[in-house]
């Protein structure tokens, strides 16, 4: 099975949506349990310039990689910034977000050199299957189910018809009229 199908997601309900919130409590790393992954982290992630927690493809088309391969331009950057702020507490990760970019990073770097964190080691795909989990949790809160009287035979309808096919980042990609603000380094 490729990332592609394990991050795929044929219907989203509100028991799926509510499934993978609940997990984003479960990750493990290293053997040790991890913070679960909240506004207040991924805010500070985008703030670090994370290309993958955007949820949607950038001029590298970082997203669509990362389903279809597992690997993209930045992927290291992406798992160093999603693990260090998985091992803060909250109250650190409020911390983190007052440091300059650059303060910031340092001290993620710092971290991830002391496990050591390193290509093809087993640290960083245990990161990349936790990267992928959360790409999926987020794709899954995005697309809703709604009651709605006399729709279909159990009841259920999309919120939106530009989620034709959930897990299809180039409908996301597409509606996105706003110019990328996030520099590319």
């Amino acid at each position: 099975m490729s990332l592609r199908d394990e991050l795929e997601v044929s219907e989203a309900s509100a028991a799926d949506v509510q499934k993978a919130y609940d997990e984003a409590g479960r990750y493990e790393f290293m053997g040790r349990r991890l913070e679960p992954w909240t506004v207040r982290r991924h805010s500070v992630a985008l703030q670090l310039r994370s290309r993958l927690m955007r949820g949607m493809n950038d001029e590298n088309n970082s997203v669509e990689s990362f389903i279809s391969s597992g690997f993209y331009p930045h992927v290291f950057h992406d798992i160093v910034i999603v693990l260090y702020l998985m091992h803060l507490d909250k109250t650190e990760v409020v911390k983190l977000e007052q440091l300059s970019e650059t303060a910031a990073m340092d001290r993620a770097y710092e971290w991830a050199e002391g496990i050591p964190l390193t290509y093809g080691t087993a640290p960083f795909f245990e990161g990349a299957k936790i990267l992928g989990k959360i790409l999926h949790a987020i794709h899954v809160s995005w697309f809703q189910v709604a009651k709605a009287e006399g729709a279909g035979t159990n009841g259920e309808k999309k919120i939106s018809d530009a989620t034709e096919r959930p897990g299809n980042l180039n409908i996301v990609s597409e509606q996105s009229e706003q110019p990328d603000s996030m520099p590319n380094t």
